[in-house]
Order: structure tokens, then sequence, then C-alpha cells
């Protein structure tokens, strides 16, 4: 789902659109994207670039979950107290540093 997710994010940014279908995820000639009636042919072209140009490693992979966790937890109150501890001992952490931190506590 992550990966639908990212893809879906980079096409937004592009063009107006009604959502993606993928049929293997492994295969990227079988995604299509759904066009907005309000797509001009320039954003259909830039989103088709996005598309044809998307690579997936596990280094995209990882930022792309760890960017999943951020939207997640960052309006969860028990998430923005301790993440407002965590900043007294790190001031320029950001709140994604906060859960990369938490990644690596073992429990």
């Amino acid at each position: 789902m992550i990966l639908q997710a990212e893809i879906q994010q980079r096409i937004d940014a592009v063009c107006p659109n009604e959502g993606m279908s993928f049929g293997k995820l492994e295969d990227k000639s079988t995604w299509e994207i759904h066009f907005d009636e309000k797509a001009t042919e320039e954003q259909k072209a830039k989103a088709k670039e996005v598309l044809d140009s998307f690579e997936w490693n596990e280094d995209d992979k990882k930022e792309a979950e760890l960017n999943d966790l951020v939207e997640k937890h960052k309006d969860d109150l028990l998430y923005r107290k301790a993440y407002k501890e965590y900043k007294e001992c790190n001031p320029i952490a950001t709140f994604k540093d906060f859960i990369r931190y938490l990644k690596t506590i073992d429990v």
C-alpha cells in the first residue's frame, strides 16, 4: 500500500486525477492514471513522465514508510506529548526525526 500511496502522491503533485489503478505492482505497464476532466494535455504528459520515471528501491520504501508513520501519528496526542519531551533534549529535531528515533527502540 505504501508503494501505491507514494506514486499517487507524486501524480497528484503534477496533475488533477481521480486516482490510479494497479494491475500488477511489479509491472508498471499495468498501472493506469485516471485523469480528471480538468487535466490539461501538459499535465497529463507530466504525470505520464512521473509514472514512467518512477523507481522504487529499498531506500525509497523506507522513506515512504517513515513518511506514512509521520502522517499517521502527527495528530495523536500521546505522540505529540512525547515529541515535546523529546525536543527538550533535541531542540532542532523534527517530528520525522522523533519517529526515526522511536523506530530504534527495542521493546
